[in-house]
């Protein structure tokens, strides 16, 4: 597998595209959280052009939303294993 490029116009994540045998991967990163995407060359797909013409905003903006819904499964899943204590005190850091 090796990179064949960024996708740079997309906000809010960092867009890699590696290229594997027969097939391409998307791999989108926002902090912690990432998603890939798995696409097979074809006769429309053939390179990072290609793959920059095929990642439109609607699929963006889906990419997007499951970011969100990574993040409040994330985050429920801490508020149910690490619940706070009312009044727990930390230490003071100088």
């Amino acid at each position: 597998m090796r990179i064949i490029g960024y996708l740079k116009d997309v906000e809010n994540a960092k867009v890699t595209v590696f290229k594997s045998g027969l097939r391409y991967i998307v791999k989108f990163e926002d902090g912690f959280l990432e998603q890939s995407y798995k696409f097979l060359e074809s006769d429309y797909l053939k390179g990072i052009n290609d793959i920059r013409n095929l990642i439109d905003a609607p699929f963006q903006q889906a990419v997007s939303e499951q970011f969100e819904r990574m993040r409040s499964m994330t985050r429920q899943l801490w508020e149910r294993k690490l619940p706070t204590e009312e009044g727990e005190e930390w230490e003071e850091i100088i």
